[in-house]
């Protein structure tokens, strides 16, 4: 069994739809309106897990801050410890009342609490319990189940699902294994994300830079780059590449400090190159 969603009610159905949509990029639903009723409401659906259904009746209008017998607040799971530092700051900027700035608890967990425009508590979260290591060739089996998982997404916005990543081997990634520094991030004992490298010619190559969907947009893309400059922290120059229509992957990369410096035309598709520079 598993929750499928909690109910808010409020006063102001669009404002507090909007609120979510914006800072925790929720999906909306269309509006179901009753009239015999006087009822109207939306449902929020997160990338995974449970959502959230914000309703409005016209008989229901008191609203509460202070602690009482019920539900006391829920809980977002936001990504790294970096991420909830991150948004905190953002919702602090944007006149989002902060109830408990970021910290960690006396249980280890990190966290804030932030309140909604109706005054619901929000803890958002991070994920502690997760590792970056060098991959094993035990690992390498679900890295290429992932590998496909992930790129199905690329394949679908190309209409090309005849790309390596997808037709690669279990023989192909044990040659890269040989050849490559493959990362894993672990999270729970399941592997959620991978990336490998390899050092030519005084650049290091990265590629296949996956995470799992459903931890995607939390921070962990930019932990597996971090991994690969740090551990070829005596190269200068970081090379990789991605499709032109791959826009998340392009805004990812930037965001971090990738640059473009060339395209090519390969099987039809417009690949862009991207450059990060570092000073030692």
């Amino acid at each position: 069994m598993q929750i499928d969603h909690i109910a808010i009610w409020t006063n102001d159905l669009e404002r507090l739809r909007d609120f979510y949509s914006k800072y925790f990029d929720c999906r909306v639903s269309d509006r179901y309106d009753n009239k015999k009723k006087q009822f109207s409401s939306y449902f929020l659906s997160f990338q995974y897990g449970a959502k959230i259904e914000i309703m409005k009746r016209f008989n229901i209008t008191d609203s509460h801050y202070k602690e009482r017998i019920g539900l006391a607040h829920f809980a977002i799971g936001v990504g790294t410890i970096e991420k909830v530092d991150k948004m905190t700051k953002i919702l602090e900027k944007a006149g989002v009342t902060i109830d408990t700035f970021p910290r960690t608890t006396g249980d280890g967990c990190f966290e804030s609490i932030i309140l909604d425009p109706d005054n619901n508590k929000i803890e958002l979260t991070a994920l502690v319990d997760y590792k970056i290591s060098k991959a094993s060739q035990d690992d390498l089996e679900r890295i290429l189940y992932l590998q496909k998982c992930c790129y199905l997404s690329e394949a679908e916005i190309y209409n090309d699902y005849s790309i390596s990543p997808l037709t690669q081997t279990l023989e192909s990634i044990k040659n890269d294994f040989c050849n490559q520094t493959i990362f894993k991030l672990d999270y729970k004992g399941e592997i959620i994300g991978s990336v490998r490298a390899f050092v030519q010619n005084d650049t290091c190559y990265i590629g296949r830079l996956i995470v799992d969907k459903y931890f995607q947009n939390m921070g962990f893309g930019k932990q597996l780059l971090d991994a690969v400059e740090k551990k070829f922290n005596h190269i200068t120059r970081f090379e990789l590449f991605t499709g032109f229509k791959s826009e998340k992957n392009l805004y990812l990369y930037k965001k971090y400090g990738y640059k473009e410096f060339k395209e090519e035309k390969i099987n039809g598709m417009i690949i862009k190159y991207l450059e990060k520079c570092v000073s030692r």
